[in-house]
């Protein structure tokens, strides 16, 4: 917790964060590849708040998952926002993070007290001269911070509240941990053999796909130098050198759909004179 994480996705007044960077280049690359006539890029924003699923765009929570026939996990309702330029993500972004869970605890004044993830739907429509369709999803997620409860700050206001939090934190970040683990160990002896529990956490379900299936995945672990979370540190790195790791193969899953030409009319039986 208090990192840089949230700087690093979202950035600052002086520094450009990795979601500004992914939307305008993706702007780009539909603006020199046939416009939007060709292509649309959609926006959602999804938080994890104690286990519970919610829609910072509308205002939703409780918001239920389902699994696809594609082993893709979606989102219950969960609003789409079509996106042309930076200046409309960033009206969605900002009303967004207006809905966010953020609190004041012992290390940080602004601390994030739920995983958050930027959700980009990139969809290249079929034409007569080019039969071929495929779209692509962008996760973006900023995880909340693990941290320790001071016993000295139990006594506190909203400590009860805060403490509710980081136990929800810490657990769903023990699960990305084991499940980093079990992909680790799969990789190394015998794949397929052992259980990977995805289902234990909404955000490890969320990113099931982005772990394990055939995606690009970037992790940035953020650290702090401070001598009284050397523990933390250490555990961090860990994570870090077990997720290294991991080979992951990128697919390009896209398929044509022609037009199939109208089959021939069945020839009518003579009757029976």
């Amino acid at each position: 917790t208090g990192s840089g994480k949230t700087t690093t996705i979202q950035g600052d007044a002086s520094n450009v964060g990795l979601i500004e960077l992914s939307v305008q280049q993706l702007i780009g690359l539909i603006t020199s590849n046939g416009g939007s006539e060709r292509w649309s890029l959609r926006l959602s924003y999804i938080e994890i708040y104690n286990e519970c699923v919610g829609d910072l765009l509308t205002g939703a929570s409780g918001l239920t998952m389902y699994d696809r026939k594609d082993g893709s996990v979606s989102v219950a309702d969960l609003s789409e926002h079509e996106v042309t330029n930076w200046y409309d993500a960033t009206a969605l972004l900002r009303h967004g993070d207006a809905n966010r869970h953020i609190g004041a605890t012992v290390h940080n004044e602004r601390s994030s007290r739920a995983h958050v993830i930027c959700r980009l739907m990139l969809q290249r429509k079929a034409t007569t001269s080019d039969p071929t369709a495929c779209s692509s999803e962008l996760n973006i997620c900023d995880l909340a911070g693990s941290e320790r409860v001071s016993p000295h700050a139990r006594g506190l206001p909203q400590a009860h509240i805060r403490g509710l939090e980081g136990g929800h934190i810490n657990k769903s970040l023990l699960v990305l941990s084991t499940v980093i683990q079990k992909l680790a160990e799969g990789r190394s002896s015998k794949p397929g053999l052992q259980h990977i529990p995805f289902r234990s956490s909404k955000i490890t379900r969320l990113l099931q796909s982005s772990l394990s299936g055939d995606a690009a995945t970037l992790i940035i672990c953020t650290l702090t130098p401070a001598a009284a979370h050397a523990e933390e540190t250490h555990n961090t790195l860990r994570f870090a050198m077990r997720a290294k790791t991991i080979s992951l193969a990128p697919v390009n899953q896209a398929r044509a759909d022609p037009h199939p030409a109208p089959s021939p009319r069945p020839r009518p039986r003579p009757r029976p004179r």
